[in-house]
């Protein structure tokens, strides 16, 4: 299972997934910190990589987020 952070690096960083996808570059950014992509967004994120013909690892899971506030080890 890979992190947030290696989903939205595999598929060419927080810039290139906000222009495919129109989300703000802050939610993005989001994602990485919390080690969390939410069930909604991870459709279009697939469609992406299918588009990219660029594999996706499995998406972390609830109990691999990580809570404001608090750093990423």
């Amino acid at each position: 299972m890979a992190t947030a952070n290696e989903i939205i690096e595999r598929l060419g960083g927080p810039a290139e997934i906000a222009r495919e996808t129109g989300f703000p570059l802050t939610t993005i950014a989001s994602w990485g910190d919390a080690n969390f992509i939410p069930d909604w967004r991870r459709d279009a994120l697939s469609a992406l990589a299918n588009r990219k013909s660029i594999a996706l690892p499995k998406f972390p899971t609830p109990d691999q987020r990580i809570p404001r506030g608090r750093a990423a080890a």
